[in-house]
């Protein structure tokens, strides 16, 4: 008779490729007496991502297969699990209750839950036919001001391009009704439906007109120079548990004080921040969690927030994920020992306390990959060396290198005619020698990329302005950076004189 107890796991979609299998596998590997059975939706069935699709197909999931635990790592999968943990009290769930999670997925929500001086200003504009005169409503928020800011979705979509930078009128004049059609498709498709049979428009009525947001540009390459940090915590019986900081980008030049250009790449943990800038993202950060404990009965999940941190200390939030990240996953995996989110997940989910995690020195570079997609090379292996990803997937998951994709081989890739981009992939190394560690992921991205000259070497915030200021093939700086690098040296040559 065997020892082992089968767990019965349900990952919700959106899914990112197999990441979950394969962490799974490791899981079973290190307990070799516990057997965990995974459960997956076919993704023939997710092409438009119907919330009400997916709980639907959820339910008979979890009753044909007798489902013990359900698992999420976007906004929207954990919006519902949410709602099925209220459905079926005996799954093993963790995370927030449903309208709470749905405070997380909706950008505004968020705003009233912890107020407008602790997050972004933010500018809410319903979807109407006049787009002039949002146009003036828009021009009206930056209050005559340089109109430099973002449009955002709503709502927190995982693994989607959600928002553009204007710095011009004009700009914002040009992109407004494509991004505009993206957003009410987005919610016409995914959301309309689902917010009709579960929410009270007399409650919520924001969430039945499609809108979009609108946001001041937070700059990392002018005063007071605004730094991405995201925040990582597990809570335990209402007990917090802090993960490192993390760097949401970089800097050009690497770890200029005043960069001259944001550079598309993560670091776990965090090596841009000082001391006193951590020690204050977490003192916010705890406050936030606390929050979540006290007033919405938060007792045991995983947060992941993200904030802009200025030179003058000052914090403003950008989102807060009611789950973990599959970007950091691999990364807190490498850089600390009792880092995976999904091993502690599992624990919490089994009321089993996690330990918290300890740094072991490694630092971890992550490059995410938004391709240009086109009806002529809409398949995985004509951007990627796939006979690579094979050998390091082969390969044990001590090595240096690392990469995680969106879509199989063969698979077809979705193709939008109103979005340019298409995120495919992220890949990541270790060092830990900045200059090093830097070096090996452009190298490893010169060795996977077939079409590198279709996917920008920018940050997924820059891909609508200047998707090219660094060589997507070579990903050294423009022309351009390097005579502005030029004018900022000699500017400070005569401020010292």
């Amino acid at each position: 008779m065997s020892l082992r107890q089968p767990i019965r796991i349900l990952h919700i979609p959106p899914y990112y490729d197999n990441h979950l299998e394969r962490a799974i596998s490791r899981l079973i590997s290190a307990h070799e007496h516990v057997e965990y059975q995974l459960f997956t939706i076919d993704k023939k069935h997710l092409a438009k991502n119907d919330l009400n699709l997916l709980l639907s197909m959820s339910r008979t999931i979890i009753q044909e297969e007798q489902i013990q635990m359900l698992i999420a790592d976007s906004c929207e999968s954990q919006l519902i699990v949410a709602k099925l943990g209220q459905e079926y009290p005996q799954l093993r769930s963790v995370g927030m209750n449903f309208l709470t999670t749905l405070h997380c997925f909706n950008r505004l929500l968020m705003i009233d839950l912890f107020g407008e001086d602790q997050c972004v200003l933010t500018l809410n504009v319903e979807i109407s036919q006049d787009l002039k005169k949002d146009i003036l409503c828009i021009e009206h928020f930056f209050d005559r001001k340089k109109t430099n800011g973002y449009v955002k979705s709503s709502y927190s979509f995982g693994n989607r391009v959600s928002s553009s930078g204007f710095a011009t009128g004009e700009r914002l004049t040009e992109m407004l009704p494509i991004h505009i059609e993206v957003y009410e498709e987005q919610y016409k498709t995914n959301l309309q439906s689902f917010f009709q049979v579960y929410l009270s428009q007399k409650q919520y009525p924001s969430l039945f007109k499609p809108s979009y947001l609108i946001q001041p540009f937070y700059d990392l390459t002018t005063y007071p120079y605004w730094r991405l940090v995201i925040a990582n915590a597990c809570i335990f019986d209402k007990e917090i548990i802090m993960w490192p900081l993390v760097d949401g980008y970089s800097g050009w030049p690497f770890f200029a004080q005043k960069p001259i250009a944001t550079m598309p790449i993560m670091i776990c943990p965090s090596r841009h921040l000082s001391a006193e800038q951590q020690n204050r993202v977490y003192t916010r950060f705890r406050e936030h969690l606390d929050h979540l404990i006290s007033n919405e009965r938060l007792r045991y999940g995983w947060i992941e927030s993200s904030y802009f941190v200025s030179t003058t200390n000052e914090i403003r939030l950008i989102s807060m994920k009611p789950t973990y990240s599959v970007y950091l996953t691999e990364a807190f995996s490498l850089t600390n020992e009792h880092g995976n989110p999904i091993s502690v997940m599992i624990q919490l989910a089994n009321r089993q306390r996690p330990l918290k995690p300890i740094l072991n020195g490694k630092t971890v570079y992550i490059h995410r990959l938004w391709a240009i997609i086109t009806q002529d090379n809409h398949v995985m292996d004509n951007f990627i060396n796939m006979s690579e990803i094979k050998r390091i997937h082969r390969s044990n998951f001590c090595l240096d290198q690392y990469a995680q994709l969106c879509f199989q081989a063969n698979e077809l890739i979705p193709i939008s005619n109103r979005q340019a981009y298409t995120e495919i992939g992220f890949i990541q190394v270790n060092s830990k020698y900045h200059e090093l560690g830097l070096t090996n992921l452009i190298e490893f991205r010169s060795l996977l990329l077939k079409t590198p000259q279709l996917i920008p070497f920018s940050h997924q915030s820059m891909l609508a302005n200047d998707p090219f200021e660094f060589d997507p093939v070579t990903c050294l700086p423009s022309s351009a950076l390097l005579s502005r690098l030029d004018e900022q040296r000699k500017e400070e040559r005569r401020d010292l004189i």
